[in-house]
């Protein structure tokens, strides 16, 4: 696995989650030889480690491997797997606790951000849920795009951020007064940007709307041969014309030779009993490992109340809070050391701080372990719930016509 391992050096020496959880081919083989003894303890366990063992196949195919190595795989019609969509019930089922922690350290960041729930619209009475729609104004710490690979943050200068939130339409958008834009392909760095999360996929785009790219892309039916182009002698014959020549049941069923090229014409895969459309002008990508979305209304409620913390210091709030944390750390965490994920709230329960990292307190600009540290605080006085216009939320021209990808992993 060279191509993988050049990589994999920069990600270890900045403690970026994205490393890998083995130091080399050997300790892979044992982990998943460790996996097959656990599926013949329990046949249950074998679709949940399938799903997780798929998702970091992906994540080394976006994150290890340099374009040489990709159009290599390519030239060899090496076909990735389909991402199953993440599910938070695989945590509270009777898989054992190594199932669910190999299951885990695949989806790393979906926990808060994975609006499929049947019960998006439901809202609970009172805080610390959130309402349907808000709006908000923050100061944020720390690198930004996080996702792309090392940026240098101080974490002692925040930058602006204003937040639209929506339960009922499925969206969130950020607006950073800062960012680190070049990691994304555009040509300046310290530029004002946006993260615009829908349900279906998700995009990041400068302020001007000059530059945008794909952070996230959710499945969708399609005929693969038809969206690149490359397949038939000549290239770019349509499933329509090939399936005429080459039967979907021999060529393109699951298990076959061309499985996956022609799912819409012949009903396969995610086209079974669907009509769902293809988006137009969309560059094929195999779907990512974590699709995020907008974050739940209860999304801390995964997380452990520790109580509250006393003497809190912000830059809007300062007195108690109560302290909702996710530990994550460790190989079968979010890894590969520490890694903690946070929400603060004040005593009303009204949103105070949310954040990740190595720790949560002292604050640092270099985490020796785990992920990049980083957080925004909230100004209360912001804080607003309110009605947005769908406008709020429409994907800018530039994002409906970019073949650009800046993935999350």
């Amino acid at each position: 696995m060279p191509a993988v391992f050049d990589l994999n050096g920069i990600y270890e020496s900045k403690a970026d989650s994205r490393a890998l959880r083995f130091p080399d081919l050997e300790a892979f083989e044992k982990h998943w030889e460790a996996q097959e003894e656990e599926i013949k303890k329990d046949a249950s366990a074998h679709p949940v480690l399938r799903a997780a063992r798929c998702a970091e196949i992906v994540q080394w195919y976006v994150h290890h491997l340099n374009e040489d190595a990709k159009d290599a795989l390519k030239a060899k019609s090496t076909v990735l797997p389909k991402m199953a969509a993440f599910d938070p019930l695989v945590a509270t089922s009777n898989a054992s606790a190594n199932t669910k922690a190999a299951y885990a350290t695949s989806y790393t960041c979906v926990n808060g951000h994975n609006n499929t729930e049947s019960n998006f619209n439901a809202t609970d009475s009172k805080y610390p849920f959130w309402p349907k729609e808000v709006t908000y104004n923050a100061t944020g710490f720390g690198p930004y795009p996080f996702w792309l690979g090392p940026v240098s943050a101080d974490i002692s200068q925040g930058v602006g951020i204003q937040v639209w939130w929506s339960q009922p339409k499925q969206a969130e958008k950020f607006a950073h007064a800062s960012c680190a834009m070049t990691n994304a392909g555009y040509s300046k760095n310290d530029v004002p940007c946006v993260q615009l999360m829908l349900q279906g996929a998700s995009y990041f785009y400068t302020a001007a709307e000059d530059f945008c790219c794909i952070s996230g892309k959710a499945p969708v039916c399609e005929n693969k041969c038809d969206v690149t182009g490359e397949c038939g002698s000549p290239a770019g014959e349509k499933c329509s014309a090939l399936v005429q020549k080459y039967s979907c049941a021999d060529y393109y069923a699951p298990g076959k030779a061309y499985a996956g090229w022609c799912d819409k014409e012949c009903g396969y895969g995610l086209c079974a009993n669907t009509s769902a459309p293809v988006p137009s002008g969309r560059k094929l990508l195999q779907d990512q490992a974590q699709v995020l979305t907008a974050v739940q209304y209860d999304w801390m409620r995964d997380m452990t109340l520790q109580g509250t913390s006393d003497n809190y210091v912000g830059t809007y709030y300062s007195g108690s809070v109560k302290n909702y944390t996710m530990d994550c750390s460790g190989q079968d965490g979010c890894g590969p050391g520490n890694f903690y994920i946070w929400y603060l709230t004040d005593m009303n329960d009204r949103p105070i701080e949310q954040g990740e990292g190595c720790q949560i307190m002292p604050r640092t600009s270099s985490c020796q372990t785990g992920g990049s540290y980083l957080f925004h605080q909230y100004n209360p006085a912001t804080w607003k719930e309110t009605t947005h216009d769908a406008s709020v939320f429409a994907v800018p021209d530039i994002c409906k016509s970019t073949t650009s990808y800046c993935m999350y992993p």
